[in-house]
Parts: C-alpha cells; sequence; structure tokens
C-alpha cells in the first residue's frame, strides 16, 4: 500500500511552532514526520488547550481524515523541527 502513495508524496521541512493545522478547521495535507515531531493539542470552549497525542516517525498527522472525520478538534503543532513527507489532499 505505502508503494501506491509514494508518487504523491512531498518533501517538506516542519519548522519549530509551525501550526499545521488549527482546531475546527481543514486539513490540505497528511504528513508522515520523519525526524520531526508534532504535538496535537485540543482545544477547549475558553481557549485553554491540553497535549493529547505526539506524533513522531512512527505515525502520522492527520488521521482524522482517514476516519471519514469531518473538521478536527485538535491544533498540530511543530514541537521539534525536522522534514516530514507530505500527502497533498485533492
Amino acid at each position: 500500500m505505502w508503494n501506491a502513495w509514494l508518487p504523491q508524496l512531498e518533501s517538506v521541512d516542519l519548522p519549530l511552532g509551525q501550526v499545521l493545522y488549527e482546531s475546527g478547521g481543514t486539513l490540505s495535507h497528511v504528513y508522515f514526520p520523519t525526524t520531526a515531531i508534532v504535538s496535537l493539542l485540543y482545544v477547549m470552549e475558553n481557549g485553554a488547550s491540553a497535549e493529547i497525542a505526539v506524533v513522531g516517525n512512527e505515525g502520522l498527522v492527520g488521521v482524522s481524515l482517514f476516519l471519514g472525520a469531518g473538521p478536527t478538534p485538535a491544533r498540530a503543532v511543530v514541537q521539534s523541527a525536522g522534514p516530514a513527507s507530505g500527502w497533498p489532499l485533492p
């Protein structure tokens, strides 16, 4: 299955502090971090946030798209800069 996606992946650099998506927003890419680390933060109604997951080279950022979910309730922020593979969504 990975070989089917490989031609569609783009190499991207994820700088420290970059916001990949905001809570309630829609995603433009799915990211597969190589050495970068991304924090997923749940944003509460009062504006406070809590870290709910950390994604590194073992996972992907944007899994809600594969699960058929709409806008995400989480915010994704790069915690450790590095390269990733990005899959642009149609």
